[in-house]
């Protein structure tokens, strides 16, 4: 569990319920993933005379993509004939499939269409979970689709965001009161419907939806849920302008994702604490905790993540030199 990510309900759960084999669903690239990967990319840090430009994108497929495009057409075949031998339980799983399937491809829209024909069945025959599960899926690719029009300024773009936003919100709302019987569901919700909440600007929704994902971690004692509800409040906090807090919270994340023994989630909250000693303008602090940071992320094998340590080490060095030698400066030029 990634913080400042949506989260989605395992597909555990639906295997659980219908016997089969599904898909393995590809973890969609966070934020700061993606960042890291467009920051130290080797094109990037060409300079700008040496840039290929492209006229359009390069497609490529590759065999794990050429695979799933084969089991989207098989799911699909499945599902038409399962409608017409009136077999909705077998098409509805279909469906679902697609779903799956589509989001992999990283094609939201079209996952939606398939989770929503899945719903329709799943209210069809009264089928609670499932129906539940639906609405997570397709409040999370809402929440995707809005973040991709982020950078947009015209009006067609903030209209979009604005419309993804609030169906995301809709459909976590529901996922909440359907999940009524469900502590894992209902955590899932609340820090959907926090993270939602934030983007649009409602701190105090979003904080309160945190903590109640805090309060089912923690009857739940799950070390993972809450180093994730805890982060995300910390995440708040910062955006708020509440530092101590942020900076709290962070620091209570380290502990529980140490516990759980997560290196790449201590380097990641390393780096968030070292950020806020940089703001706060304790350099020497920082240094320490991006270097620890470095070696971390270095053990954990990401490399993005190291490469961002040792930058963000580098630059709190030269600003702890540069603060040492300009009060060295000052005390010499005080005692003339």
């Amino acid at each position: 569990m990634q913080i400042n990510e949506p989260l989605r309900v395992d597909l555990k759960v639906l295997q659980a319920r219908i016997h089969g084999n599904w898909p393995e669903r590809r973890a969609v690239q966070s934020m700061d993933a993606q960042k890291l990967s467009s920051t130290f990319s080797p094109q990037v840090l060409q300079p700008r005379s040496r840039r290929r430009r492209r006229t359009a994108p390069i497609i490529t497929d590759d065999v794990q993509t050429q695979r799933t495009r084969k089991m989207m057409r098989d799911a699909r075949t499945l599902a038409t004939a399962c409608r017409r031998a009136g077999k909705e339980e077998q098409e509805a799983t279909a469906h679902f499939r697609m779903g799956v399937l589509h989001d992999n491809l990283s094609q939201f829209a079209e996952a939606i269409q398939s989770y929503q024909q899945y719903m329709q069945i799943c209210r069809k025959h009264e089928d609670r979970p499932g129906e539940a599960l639906a609405c997570n899926c397709i409040g999370v690719n809402h929440h995707l689709l809005a973040r991709r029009l982020d950078s947009r300024t015209d009006a067609k773009g903030k209209k979009g965001r604005e419309w993804h936003l609030s169906e995301a919100m809709r459909h976590h709302r529901e996922h909440l009161e359907l999940a009524r019987d469900d502590q894992n569901g209902q955590f899932i919700a609340h820090s959907n419907l926090g993270l939602v909440a934030s983007v649009i600007g409602d701190s105090t929704t979003a904080v309160t939806h945190h903590q109640l994902a805090l309060k089912l971690a923690m009857l739940s004692q799950d070390a993972l849920k809450q180093s994730t509800a805890v982060g995300n409040l910390g995440v708040q906090a910062k955006l708020d302008g509440d530092l101590g807090t942020a900076m709290h919270c962070m620091q209570e994340r380290l502990q529980l994702v140490g516990q759980a023994q997560d290196l790449k989630a201590e380097s990641q909250t390393l780096q968030e604490l070292g950020g806020y000693a940089m703001q706060s303008g304790d350099f020497a602090s920082a240094s320490d905790l991006f270097a620890q940071a470095k070696d971390l992320a270095e053990a954990s094998g990401v490399s993005g993540l190291s490469k961002s340590a040792k930058c963000q080490f580098g630059v709190a060095k030269g600003k702890m030199l540069l603060q040492e030698r300009m009060a060295q400066l000052a005390a010499s030029l005080g005692g003339k």
